[in-house]
């Protein structure tokens, strides 16, 4: 007979290797059904006698993603903020005050910051509509016109990508202060156990930020591209020059708005050293 934390053990290694053998099988499949394809059309891959849609290649992967995000959360959740027996009540307290400050202020940041991101996003985009929508009069050299749907796309990916890149950061940090006080306390485990579980508990909410990301954007990034390819076709005919010059607005937005995040957190966190040191000095 096994013991329940055998039993807990043998179910936290199984899970995590089925699915990544399940997404590496997919991606090797899909790799091998690209290389022998010699009928490569579009949005389809003619493998044998058989058709299949080539969006099931980046659907499938991500719902896995997705899916194993969700189970790192749940195992994250699984530890408690309980007082553990034989723990000291004044220490607990002091932990559960910790970490709802940290999570006050982690709210206050993101509330602050990102509503510089929405201003920053509105002027930006502003100028990125017009500078995009001036382009180069094809029959006249030297002569511009003014194409707004051309410059509206692009206004309509770098709004996109910002709000993905606005989420995925709030996924992130709202996770990482939920295991914040979960790590310590699996840290308080006798022995190897508890550098175990207190590494897990922090790599796994890692990890949900990690997965979530990739998916939630590359299906944001996949779903713009059907959209556009549908409004860009014309008489049959997709202009994917200029779909892809649209679609670049995406990773633009991303960008900007995970530079405020890299460069905001490091002065809100700067300030709060510096706050903490001063505020200890004439405390002492």
């Amino acid at each position: 007979q096994t013991t329940w934390h055998e039993q807990e053990h043998r179910w936290e290694t199984m899970v995590p290797r089925a699915m990544l053998f399940a997404m590496v099988a997919l991606a090797l499949t899909t790799g091998i059904a690209a290389a022998n394809d010699k009928h490569l059309v579009k949005d389809t891959v003619t493998v044998g006698n058989g058709e299949y849609d080539a969006s099931l290649f980046i659907v499938i992967p991500c719902v896995f993603s997705m899916l194993f995000a969700v189970y790192l959360y749940w195992r994250v959740s699984l530890i408690s903020i309980e007082k553990r027996d034989g723990a000291d009540q004044v220490c607990f307290d002091e932990l559960k005050m910790c970490h709802e400050t940290v999570k006050t202020g982690a709210g206050a940041f993101l509330w602050a910051e990102y509503t510089v991101c929405a201003v920053f996003t509105v002027v930006f985009g502003a100028i990125i509509l017009v500078m995009t929508a001036r382009l180069p009069d094809p029959n006249m050299p030297g002569e511009v016109i003014w194409d707004w749907k051309f410059g509206g796309l692009t206004l309509a990916s770098f709004i996109v990508g910002s709000f993905t890149s606005i989420v995925s950061g709030y996924i992130g940090m709202t996770v990482a202060v939920y295991a914040n006080a979960r790590t310590t306390i699996s840290a308080k485990k006798d022995g190897e156990a508890g550098w175990r579980e207190s590494f897990n508990c922090a790599f796994r909410a890692g990890g949900v930020m990690g997965f979530s990301l990739c998916s939630i954007s590359l299906v944001i990034l996949y779903l713009l591209c059907i959209i556009y390819k549908e409004i860009l076709t014309d008489k049959g005919e997709t202009d994917y020059k200029k779909l892809f010059e649209c679609v670049a607005g995406y990773g633009l937005g991303g960008s900007s708005i995970a530079m405020f995040g890299r460069v905001g957190g490091g002065i809100f966190t700067k300030a709060a050293d510096v706050g903490a040191g001063l505020s200890g000095k004439v405390i002492g």
